[in-house]
């Protein structure tokens, strides 16, 4: 019968038959990080939610020293995007006067969201949050703004600094991206360090 299932992952398989999957990103992106990365691994949700306690440890051993690691499209979760969808089939009766099935949407409350995040990423324990996708940054998903006990620090990175100095530029406006009081020169994005993670894991 294999082992029981984690209760977390109930209905992510389903869910994803939806969504895209983020493993064919990790080659592009063993590709784009060759020198500076010393390895690539895609990470299914079985096994970084799954195995919590054997993948906090593999992520934190000295052979997994400059290694990036993909996890899979958070968009699985209803917590994290915030909404859970459910298809309702029509009755007999409703199908046979041309009815089709409907999708109800319905809000997840922040305390059940955040709750999930404390439950999802606690043994993990990322110490940094990078956010530097520009699209995801006007989205409240839970990874990058939700507030729980052990939520990562959040920075910003390199990429939305070039695009928010551009708007700058671009519209003329009477301040300069990244500068500091002195005039000095463009924050560096050394923020980030070991433990960090990328923005934008969500599709």
């Amino acid at each position: 019968e294999g082992e029981p299932q984690h209760p977390m992952l109930a209905g992510v398989a389903d869910r994803m038959r939806g969504l895209p999957s983020l493993e064919p990103l990790a080659q592009l992106l063993a590709e784009v990080s060759e020198g500076v990365a010393s390895a690539v691994e895609f990470i299914p949700h079985e096994v970084w939610l799954g195995d919590p306690e054997t993948f906090a440890e593999k992520v934190r051993s000295d052979a997994s020293e400059n290694k990036v690691f993909v996890l899979e499209n958070l968009a699985a979760f209803p917590e994290e995007v915030g909404t859970h969808r459910q298809m309702q089939a029509p009755t007999e009766e409703e199908a046979q006067a041309g009815k089709v099935s409907s999708c109800n949407f319905m809000r997840v409350p922040w305390a059940a969201r955040e709750s999930w995040a404390k439950r999802a990423f606690g043994t993990l324990a990322p110490d940094i949050f990078v956010q530097d996708a520009f699209s995801a940054v006007g989205r409240d998903l839970t990874s990058h703004t939700g507030f729980w006990r052990g939520a990562p620090h959040r920075y910003m990175g390199p990429f939305i600094e070039a695009e928010l100095a551009a708007f700058i530029e671009a519209l003329n406006l009477p301040f300069k991206s990244g500068e500091g009081a002195d005039g000095g020169g463009a924050a560096d994005g050394q923020g980030a360090g070991p433990g960090s993670v990328s923005g934008g894991g969500s599709v």
